[in-house]
This record gives C-alpha cells, structure tokens and sequence, in this order.
C-alpha cells in the first residue's frame, strides 16, 4: 500500500519498506518544522529494513535514520545512481587514508547540562567515498560516541553524504545517545532527535563553545559566480571550492539556483549515462517563486557565517524576457548578501551586461574578478592576473562537466593561490584550533 505525504512517501513491500523524500513544489526545501507539523509514523517499521530515497535534507535523512533505529530497524540509503543499477562510488577510488581523516570530535561538559560531543564532518564530494569507506567512516564515528557518558547530546554538522548523516544517526540512537541536532549551513540547529525540529534547547555557552569550533576565526568572505547559461559558471564554482579546501580554507559551494539546482548525484550519474543523468534532473526542476527567493535569501543569511570561503553559484536569470533580466526584481535581495562577485563569460561574448546588471543595485563595485571561458573541452588550464583597476581578469579553458574535476581543480590551484591570499585572511593551522 502506497501512503503518501508531501514531503514523504512511504510503500511497504514484502522485504522492506521505501521511505521516499520529495523536494517542496513551491520552493525546494523544506523546512525543519515539517518534523513537528506532519511526522513521520512511528509505526515505519516493526524492525525490518527501510530503504531511505530521494531529494532530502541530511537532517531529514538523520531523523528517519534515528527513528528507525529506535523502532529496531536497520536502514539502507539509495541515491538515484544506485536506483540506476550503476554503484559509482564503488569504482571510484580514494588515496591511502584512515577513516578518522574524514571527521573530527570535540566534547565537553557543561556543568549541570547534558555532556555534549561535537561531531564536525569533513567529506567532500569528488572523489566520492565507496559504501565500503562509508561504512568504516560511521564505524569509526560510532566508535568515539562510545566513550560518552550516558544522558549525551551530539551535534553532527560539517560536509558529509545523506548515506553518513543517516549512519551516524543510527548508531547514536542504537548507542543510546539522548539527544541529535544537526547544524546545517542552510537551517541552523536541527533537532533531529527525537525529533520535532523544534529549536534544540542548548544553552548560550554551549552554543558559544560550538561556535569557536564552526565560525571563521579571522573573518569571512562570500565569493557568488555569475554568468550566462552555458559559460561554465557552475563548472568554475566548484573548481573555486575545492581550491579553496587546498587552500586550507573551511569552505562550501552553496548551490542557489533554486528552478533547476546541479546536485553531486547527477554529475556521477552523467558520466556513467547522461540521458538518464538528465531524465533524472528534468524531473527535479520548478519554475522559479518569490517564495523560493525569500527562502533562499533566509538559507544564505545562515550559511554566510559559518564558513571562511562560501562560493556560491548564483542564478542565471530570465535571458529570454526582452529586455534581459540577468537580475529579475526581487532577486536582488540574494545578491545583497554576496560580498564579491566573480564574472565568467563566453571567450566570445563580453562580461560587460553582467557589469550593467550589478550596477544597476549598487553591487558593480563588488566585481572582484572577470573571467573568459573558451574551448570547454579542451584541457583544462587557468591564467588569472590582477590588473590596474584593482580587478583580477583571466583566461579559463576546460570549463565543462564532461571534463574531470580533479584535472580541473589540479590544473587551476597554483593560479588561484595568490588570488586567495589577496581576497581572504589566511586560516589558522587545525593546530590552533584545539579541543576546549
């Protein structure tokens, strides 16, 4: 029987059950309230396997998974790749490296108040980790929440697949850990178990404490991309992410074209087969609200503090309205919060009616670089300069998703090294940073 929700769908079969997440028709995201104001049943499952599946949150994927392992049921993950009948992850391949590479923790006790272990994820996307590295991640994980006292909290933030929220999830709640709040860079604090969403009731210190240990020490910098279609705008913000993690910079690429986003999934899944990569994505894709503005503008007013690099891939626009609209009325209120804009263009073409764009909300003064994008298919390489009028302009070829990130990145770091050391304060060392 096929019970469906709006923002889940639940179809039990005879091995398993399939828990099913489905992104808000209006604007995409849900938002954390959905867990107090229409719950998941708490008769999911009577301890057998559930299947978790679909555009969802990481804190939605850890309350399923945490409720589930209360029930007694043990969870399974399934991304689209995986529903493709193609493992991706399990044919990449990752350097030598332990599994404690890939997170760590940080506890403390607060008087009177619950003991609190801060678990701070540290996965990145490309190259992927296999289910196998996932699994000795969340072993590992687990491990270390063994050696909290009883009556803990754990917060669990950082970058990390759906698949290690949801295992991570399960085996505190298995462990006996009393409280779960996810803090994502778009919601905040996340009360994910037991979970009604409600905001987690941690005290000013603690919060504070969590702080020191999240927020940049030395300042911050906003950095958006923009572009028309098919420039490679998408493509160079992800370069600039990972070389901005190179860099030894805490960094995250928020993805802010809410009508028709480029998750992780659909970039494995197009290398393997792209018709159905785009079938997959076709599917995914609204038209662009007001609400989705607003809602985006809210995620990005979160996420701006707690990074010291977040590139973010702003939207395109309306290029077919007459005039075109690069900035459509009330998406200005995204770009207010950018503190630098880098412009890449078609080699061909001109940057200059991005520039009238910017001006026309006071924003041109913020163009910090200007980028021309040719032969996208050629191997990738990067010439970045800064120029008389205070504006780094450069040269970008292998600017495609058919192109390897990792070529992309390699062959673009050295090039970006002194750009990054002009616009951002360099970071402490991890060993300035210890436990308090």
């Amino acid at each position: 029987m096929d019970h469906k929700t709006t923002w889940f769908s639940i179809e039990r079969n005879p091995n398993e059950t399939l828990l099913t997440f489905h992104p808000e028709p209006h604007v995409r995201f849900w938002p954390p309230s959905v867990l107090r104001e229409m719950p998941l049943p708490r008769n999911l499952i009577r301890g057998g396997k559930v299947v978790i599946t679909g555009p969802g949150s990481v804190w939605m994927y850890a309350h399923a998974a945490a409720m589930i392992a209360a029930e007694g049921g043990c969870v399974e993950v399934r991304k689209p790749q995986d529903q493709a009948a193609r493992n991706l992850g399990d044919s990449s391949t990752q350097p030598s490296c332990s599994p404690r590479d890939f997170f760590t923790v940080h506890y403390r006790e607060f008087g009177d108040e619950h003991s609190i272990a801060l678990v701070k994820l540290d996965i990145r996307p490309s190259p992927p980790l296999t289910k196998a590295e996932i699994s000795k991640v969340v072993e590992a994980v687990g491990d270390e929440l063994k050696k909290l006292p009883g009556n803990s909290s754990i917060c669990l933030t950082g970058s990390g697949p759906v698949e290690v929220y949801a295992g991570i999830a399960s085996a505190a709640v298995s462990q006996g850990v009393w409280r779960i709040v996810c803090i994502s860079p778009r919601d905040g604090y996340v009360s994910v178990w037991p979970g009604k969403g409600e905001a987690p009731g941690l005290t000013s210190e603690a919060i504070g404490w969590i702080h020191t240990l999240l927020r940049p020490k030395q300042g911050s910098v906003t950095l958006g991309v923009v572009g028309d279609p098919n420039c490679g705008k998408s493509v160079l913000s992800r370069a600039l992410y990972y070389c901005a993690i190179r860099a030894s910079y805490w960094a995250w690429r928020f993805d802010s074209d809410g009508q028709s986003p480029t998750p992780e999934w659909y970039l494995l899944l197009r290398q393997e087969s792209p018709e159905q990569a785009e079938q997959l994505r076709k599917l995914q894709k609204i038209g662009w609200t007001h609400e989705m503005e607003k809602l985006l503008t809210r995620q990005l007013t979160i996420a701006r503090d707690y990074f010291d690099v977040l590139i973010v891939d702003l939207p395109g626009g309306h290029l077919k309205a007459s005039p075109p609209q690069r900035i459509p009325p009330g998406r200005e209120m995204l770009f207010n919060l950018i503190d630098r804009f880098i412009i890449v263009y078609q080699d061909q073409g001109s940057p200059q009616p991005w520039v009238e764009a910017l001006r026309e909300h006071q924003l041109h003064k913020r163009i910090v670089a200007i980028i021309a994008s040719a032969n996208p298919r050629e191997p990738p390489s990067l010439t970045l300069n800064k120029t008389a009028d205070n504006i780094w302009r450069g040269h970008a070829t292998g600017l495609d998703r058919a192109v390897k990130l990792d070529n992309i990145v390699s062959s673009f770091q050295e090039s970006l090294l002194p750009f990054w050391n002009a616009l951002c304060p360099r970071p402490k060392s991890p060993g300035d940073n210890p436990d308090r």
